[in-house]
């Protein structure tokens, strides 16, 4: 599990496809990308998981596996708003 300072953030595999749609709603992959690192701001660990999509309740699932409860998500380092609605869960950031 991720301890620490921890930076979030969502992407998708594949990239764009030639043509197609990018980003949210898009065919390609979702994933969440995390990295805690200590206080002088050196990687720890790295976490890389698919993920179903980027819904409160995908992404509340996912913290629950991979976050140690409280641990410190600065919201400066989070650029998805569903990232900003986990202080509704049981992981404190």
């Amino acid at each position: 599990m991720l301890t620490g300072i921890i930076q979030l953030d969502d992407a998708y595999l594949d990239g764009e496809q030639h043509g197609g749609k990018r980003g949210r709603g898009s065919a390609n992959i979702p994933f969440v990308a995390a990295v805690s690192t200590n206080e002088q701001g050196h990687p720890i660990a790295m976490n890389f998981n698919v993920v179903k999509g980027f819904r409160l309740n995908e992404i509340s699932r996912w913290a629950k596996l991979h976050i140690t409860p409280h641990q410190t998500v600065p919201l400066f380092l989070m650029d998805s708003p569903v990232f900003l609605r986990l202080k509704t869960l049981a992981v404190t950031i």
